[in-house]
């Protein structure tokens, strides 16, 4: 998850070097009330640290949180349909 006030730079790059999809989600800082986008985007560990490089070239100040899955199904991935 990546919170950016950038975000169709740093989708736009996630999309065009990592070939990825991403979900823009709408978010509100608790504290300061302001609307900021969420990113949301799914990468297989070895594309990690190409992300993280994507994301601090786009914008160095984004906050960005890295998740492990359990799984990861549907297109880009595992199908979904056995």
């Amino acid at each position: 998850m990546i919170v950016t006030n950038k975000a169709d730079e740093v989708s736009q790059a996630i999309m065009t070097v990592l070939e990825r999809g991403v979900t823009i989600l709408s978010g509100t800082g608790a504290y300061t009330g302001a609307a900021r986008p969420v990113l949301y985007c799914v990468v297989t560990r070895s594309e990690v640290n190409q992300l993280k490089d994507l994301v601090r070239e786009a914008d160095p100040k984004a906050f960005m949180v890295i998740g492990q899955a359990h799984e990861a199904l549907g297109e880009g991935f595992r199908p979904l349909i056995r």
